[in-house]
């Protein structure tokens, strides 16, 4: 089996796989996921999955023991592989001299969108030179990167 075609899933997920608390992993389930399966959803399905996942609300329990944009768009892509969605994780440095992690999604119609993993917002996805708007304070954007 090569390394593209199946992985353990074993990542932080609200109420799911691993959670971390102060350093400490409890391991509930370990799931392999096989990437082949993984589609691409529909607008509605997407909205749908981000209704029904709670990566968002992980902030207001663990942000204050270090949780960053990593961790919400990394625990959001694996909500989305265990329910069978592939999802990317997006990485922005701004010319502002910080950076930011969120989600990318290509849709069943070939659309390419963002999403904000700690709000749940759905963006269109911008480049480099041009400006993301980021809680309410607009950044220009210097690097994408994209982990599929």
């Amino acid at each position: 089996m090569n390394s593209s075609s199946a992985f353990l899933l074993g990542v932080l997920v609200a109420g799911g796989v691993v959670a971390l608390a102060g350093g400490i992993a409890v391991v509930q389930q370990v799931q392999e996921i096989r990437v082949e399966n993984l589609r691409q959803p529909t607008l509605d399905e997407l909205v749908e999955f981000l209704a029904s996942d709670h990566t968002e609300l992980m902030k207001v329990s663990i942000n204050s023991a270090g949780w960053g944009c990593v961790d919400f768009a990394i625990t959001l892509r694996s909500n989305a592989m265990l329910a069978g969605y592939d999802f990317d994780v997006v990485l922005l440095n701004f010319e502002e001299g910080i950076g930011h992690a969120l989600n990318g999604v290509r849709l069943a119609s070939g659309q390419y969108v963002w999403v904000e993993p700690q709000t749940d917002e759905i963006v269109k996805p911008v480049g480099v030179g041009e400006t993301y708007a980021l809680f309410g304070e607009n950044y220009t954007v210097s690097y994408v990167g994209v982990v599929d």
